[in-house]
Order: C-alpha cells, then structure tokens, then sequence
C-alpha cells in the first residue's frame, strides 16, 4: 500500500500531466486555463466521492482501505485546482472571480478548501467526515444550476454526487441496524 505521501504526489504528477496535455491541446491562453480549472475540478469531484462513499461501501474494500491516499490525492488535485483558479483570474483581470462572487459560493469553497486539507492531514479524526460532506455540499450547489442551465455535461457529476450521498445514508443506516447474529446473543 502506498503512503499518503506517496499518493499525495503521485497524483499530483498525474493532475500536472494531464493539465498540461489539456493545454497543449486547448493552448496556454484562457480557453486552454478553464479547461484546466473545469478537469482538476472533476478530478477532485471523483476523488471526494471516493473517499465519502469508501468507507459507506465496504469497510473492508480497496476505497476504504485507501481512504487516506485518495484524501491525500484529493488535497493535491484541489491545490492545483486553486492554482488554476488564480491563473485565470490574472488572464481575466478578476472576471472569473466576479462571475462566482456570492457570499456563501466565496465562504463554501474557502471552508472547503480548509476541510480537504483537514482531511488530508487528519483522516482518522472525527471531523474529517463532515468536512467531506461539506465538500460535497459544495460539489452540488455548484453542479446543480448547471445542470439546469445545460444537462449535458453536469448531469453525469450531479447523478455521482446523489449516488455518493446514497450509499453514505445506506451505509450508516446499515450500520447503526443490529445483525442477526448480535440481536440473537443479547
């Protein structure tokens, strides 16, 4: 099994190559930089659903028993996504910045910013799920009016967010149901 650190840079080089295989595809100018912003948010999308829904799964799975590597993946590819967020925003003088500039968007992603790096530090501790939740919560508020605006391309993130959250809510309630072994040795 690799270390968080392992993990953590790993995916890193992974999410840096594949940014730069989108620029040298879209080009180093703004279109090329969303395009890098829009696919190290996915990436980071698939990486918190991952490591939410793990655990709720199979305690015994390859999620769950890589749930500290995929938090650690998830910090790198979120910092590169904050990186491309800044560089867009010096390639649009801030119009990007203005285009997402509501109270709850600013304050939703900076406390999710502070809950993946909690994770990704912590991930045994006992904050760390609800920082995950309320990551997810970001994800969808931010994917559900686009999916509105323009199924297409959102629809597919939006329906992963709703399965993640299921399988959280089955497994919980299906942790908190006595077996029928316990239930029978009380």
């Amino acid at each position: 099994m690799f270390s968080r650190r392992q993990w953590a840079v790993g995916s890193a080089i992974v999410v840096l190559a594949l940014s730069a295989l989108v620029l040298a595809d879209s080009g180093f100018g703004e279109p090329g930089v969303r395009r890098v912003v829009r696919w190290t948010a996915r990436s980071s999308l698939v990486l918190s659903s991952a490591a939410l829904a793990g655990p709720a799964l199979s305690a015994a799975g390859w999620l769950a028993r890589n749930r500290h590597g995929l938090l650690a993946a998830l910090a790198s590819s979120h910092a590169l996504h904050g990186a491309a967020i800044g560089v867009l925003a010096i390639l649009t003088g801030g119009r990007n910045l203005e285009e997402r500039a509501s109270p709850l968007i600013v304050v939703g992603g900076l406390l999710g910013y502070v809950a993946i790096g909690w994770a990704a530090l912590r991930p045994d501790h006992r904050l760390t799920g609800p920082g995950l939740v309320w990551v997810w919560g970001v994800f969808a508020f931010s994917y559900l009016p686009r999916a509105l605006r323009s199924p297409v391309p959102y629809l597919l993130p939006l329906a992963m967010l709703a399965l993640v959250m299921l399988a959280l809510i089955v497994g919980r309630l299906r942790s908190r149901v006595p077996t029928v072994a316990a239930a029978g040795s009380a």
